[in-house]
């Protein structure tokens, strides 16, 4: 984003070895997120905001209320707040780089949900998730305050899936069919 964009970027983690990735760009400014969350920001001070892969790494309901309001207070008046996840309608599903939950189950609303991560010049990487409907993320957005809401399920576009083809072969990956990414924004 700061590259792309050329914008100033505060990237903020609970994770010390994940900031320390965006310790070598110079507009990127890393802060540690510590008990105080958010709250050590400004009201109003941000522009835009995106959670990557963290409300589905949230067992708790309320902690995702307390996320979403939080990034509510320091967006300025308009400001944009989108989150990334796996998309909750894709669970069971192989894709190239992952697959959440296990086929043929229907997972409750914040059940954890096993994860395996795929790379090709590492092992695969088992996680849990916790699984959260759509219906979970517009409502917290509404308590919130978040006033307009949409839902965008990201399937692969040419490009993207000329690049997973060279990787796994097939012919349609899943990623062209079924969206695995979820965007709240």
């Amino acid at each position: 984003v700061a590259d792309a964009y050329n914008l100033d970027v505060t990237a903020v983690d609970s994770s010390a070895e994940m900031l320390r990735l965006a310790e070598e760009h110079a507009r990127i400014d890393d802060r540690l997120l510590d008990d105080d969350g958010l709250n050590a920001m400004d009201a109003d001070s941000i522009d835009a905001a995106m959670s990557c892969f963290v409300f589905i790494n949230v067992p708790d309901p309320a902690e995702l209320h307390r996320i979403a309001a939080a990034v509510h207070r320091v967006l300025r008046p308009g400001g944009r707040y989108v989150v990334m996840d796996s998309n909750p309608q894709s669970t069971g599903i192989g894709f190239a780089s992952f697959t959440t939950g296990e086929p043929d189950h229907t997972y409750a609303t914040g059940e954890a949900r096993p994860v395996e991560l795929y790379g090709s010049n590492v092992e695969t990487l088992a996680l849990t998730d916790y699984h959260w409907p759509e219906s979970t993320y517009l409502d917290v957005f509404a308590a919130a305050g978040f006033a307009t809401t949409s839902v965008v399920h990201a399937r692969a576009n040419s490009a993207q899936a000329a690049q997973i083809r060279s990787l796994t072969d097939e012919a349609t990956p899943a990623e062209c069919v079924h969206p695995p990414l979820l965007l709240v924004v």
